[in-house]
């Protein structure tokens, strides 16, 4: 039997990663490497003391238009303009 370590983060992108990765493991995967990455992703923009995410900061991808069009669901815009990885 594997067991895996919980993955612990910190910073203004946890709630965005958070509900990513609930997202993706709804969907059938098990998305742990991939959840470390993330972590790792929230403790490196510590360091820069955003107060909250920037949306739409370069032009393109999710933006705040992208989050009205799929209702409140972080996760779904997010999945929208991301690649299906498994």
């Amino acid at each position: 039997m594997v067991t895996m370590t919980p993955i612990t983060m910190t910073g203004v992108f946890v709630p965005l990663a958070d509900e990513f990765i609930e997202f993706k493991r709804a969907q059938g995967y098990k998305y742990y490497s991939e959840a470390k990455v993330l972590s790792r992703f929230c403790r490196f923009t510590r360091q820069y003391n955003l107060a909250k995410p920037a949306w739409g900061l370069f032009g393109g991808g999710v933006g705040e238009g992208a989050l009205a069009r799929y209702g409140d669901g972080v996760a779904e815009a997010l999945a929208a303009v991301s690649p299906a990885v498994s």
